[in-house]
């Protein structure tokens, strides 16, 4: 048995479970873990056999990398990247299937959730740089799939590595997304920065109809976060001005499973991943138009027919050039920042979690240079590692 820090919390034993005696609990870091009533535990094994973690899969290898655009300018600007994903999704909604990803409860709490109305989809679209809470997404899938309805399921690598041990086998009606994952960071994390954000401008929860992690107001490289009222205004936070965008970048605030990932890489067995084409000016410069482009690895023959869209443009690329820019792909190992455990330690009596963040964030100088140097000597490894191969 691994260790309990090496869990992802995809939620797959919980929701296995045939007697419910797993439920999840969220640890002093804002992570959820699962916890066993052992007087009720049958010791069926399923929780076990689910896992993802203790089962990793080996490396499916991409069909294809392409390059997608949606056609629709607004959907494309209402997206992080090219607007993919909403294309899919309309798709099987226009079918009467269902659509599962990450959304906003009516507490700002991001949860895995199925939707079967086209009109709730605007609340999955967008990237969203929290660990989604997933109490019973798995078993909306099944139940969808036995009523004979299609389904997407997008999450993070381990969400969909954790679906599919749970369901046991593929089926015709189900098609998975995963995305380039640099990691999950804290939930609670997130409440807290929100909730400081909210207190600076007298608001309060009920105030937010919408938050965009991506808003590309100023373009899709110079993206922001956007918190709109529900009277209309907005709240703007520069990406260098974000303390939240800036411990997921360093590496601060994320699960610890995430440094040590066995479902990235293609290893999630997903049928599509999604992620930015950040190197689309070199590879097609006729195609940038800072609007955003999405770069789409194609696993299975079904993912690659689902692309087969009349409102998506398309074109092939060249794996090595589209990855250039997106190490979060073949990168299974993250190097934690070096004041993680001194960061989460503070976290729940700070008074102020941004400026928490400057402060663990602004190392003395012996401290960085030592983190470059740790860096350079993975990304050197990883380098190697592929010349080998």
């Amino acid at each position: 048995m691994k260790e309990v820090k090496s869990c992802c919390g995809c939620g797959a034993c919980v929701q296995a479970c045939p007697v419910g005696c797993i439920t999840f609990e969220a640890d002093a870091e804002g992570f959820d873990y699962p916890q066993v009533a052992l007087e009720q535990c049958t010791d069926c094994g399923r929780c076990e056999r689910v896992c993802p973690m203790l089962h990793p899969s080996e490396a499916l290898a991409p069909r294809s990398a392409q390059g997608v655009i949606h056609a629709d300018t607004a959907v494309r600007l209402g997206s992080s990247s090219g607007g993919v994903f909403h294309a899919l999704a309309t798709a099987v909604l226009q079918d009467g299937g269902i659509v599962v990803g990450a959304l906003f409860d009516e507490h700002l709490t991001l949860c895995q959730q199925a939707i079967d109305d086209i009109g709730q989809l605007p609340q999955l679209c967008g990237s969203k740089y929290i660990q989604s809470s997933n109490r019973d997404a798995f078993q909306q899938v099944r139940q969808a799939l036995r009523q004979q309805r299609r389904v997407l399921f997008v999450g993070t690598p381990c969400q969909v590595a954790g679906l599919r041990r749970f369901l046991g086998q593929d089926n015709a009606l189900l098609l998975t997304a995963d995305f380039f994952c640099h990691g999950v960071p804290s939930p609670l994390l997130w409440q807290r920065f929100l909730e400081e954000v909210l207190a600076s401008h007298r608001l309060w929860h009920e105030d937010i109809s919408h938050i965009s992690f991506r808003h590309k107001g100023k373009g899709w490289r110079e993206y922001r976060m956007m918190l709109t009222l529900k009277d209309g205004r907005e709240i703007s936070i520069p990406r260098s001005k974000n303390a939240y965008q800036r411990a997921f970048d360093e590496n601060l605030s994320l699960r610890p499973s995430c440094h040590d990932c066995p479902a990235r890489g293609g290893r999630s067995h997903s049928d599509l991943t999604l992620a930015d084409f950040w190197d689309i000016a070199q590879v097609r410069p006729k195609v940038d138009d800072n609007k955003g482009v999405s770069l789409v690895l194609c696993h299975t023959a079904k993912g690659e027919e689902a692309l087969q869209r009349p409102c998506l443009q398309r074109f092939d690329t060249d794996l090595e050039a589209a990855l250039r820019h997106n190490p979060a792909y073949q990168a299974t190992h993250t190097v934690p920042h070096p004041q993680r455990a001194h960061f989460f330690a503070q976290l729940p009596t700070a008074e102020s979690v941004m400026q928490l963040i400057e402060q663990e964030l602004h190392l003395p100088l012996m401290q960085r240079l030592r983190k470059d140097f740790n860096l350079r000597k993975y990304l050197l490894k990883q380098h190697l590692m592929r010349l080998i191969k």
